[in-house]
């Protein structure tokens, strides 16, 4: 009984570290995304965007532009795993 109390903590540790890692992953995705629009400069970055009337920037956002900017992110699954890698290095450094 005893083995079996201690192999349901390791795998709860195992689940709940697991759990805190895709937190931390969404939360630096988040991060990323904050960082890539608050370099673009001009109106309507993203769809989900504001224009300065209040209306939604919907279709005319530069996102949505057949000529997008560069590095411009949206959403979090516009941030790959060697964005996430490379933003890590820059804070360690």
């Amino acid at each position: 009984m005893r083995f079996y109390a201690i192999g349901l903590a390791i795998a709860a540790g195992i689940t709940l570290g697991g759990v805190a890692t895709a937190q931390n992953d969404n939360q630096l995705r988040d991060r990323i995304v904050r960082h890539s629009i608050s370099q673009f400069r001009g109106q309507c970055p993203c769809p989900y965007h504001l224009t300065w009337s209040g209306r939604r920037c919907g279709d005319r956002a530069a996102y949505l532009q057949q000529r997008r900017p560069a590095g411009l992110l949206c959403y979090s699954r516009d941030v790959t795993a060697q964005m996430m890698q490379d933003f890590r290095g820059q804070r360690r450094n």
